[in-house]
């Protein structure tokens, strides 16, 4: 009867024990397969904007006016 009482407790801990062995390899390969998606694309900053914030924005808008003919 002992046999059984040690059974019952040592098949679970020895499955929780593998799946947990199989979720820190899962997690040191770098978990799920990455996307081909890495964000937005990012844009070359304006180096020659004037100073002022009013003049910049002013600059951008008449810039992009330009762009969209």
């Amino acid at each position: 009867a002992g046999w059984g009482r040690l059974w019952a407790v040592t098949v679970p801990v020895a499955i929780m024990m593998g799946v947990f062995l199989m979720l820190l390899i899962y997690a040191r390969r770098g978990g799920a397969p990455r996307s081909r998606f890495r964000g937005l694309p990012t844009v070359a900053p304006v180096c020659d904007l004037p100073d002022d914030p009013a003049d910049a924005l002013a600059e951008l808008r008449r810039r992009a006016a330009t762009e969209e003919r």
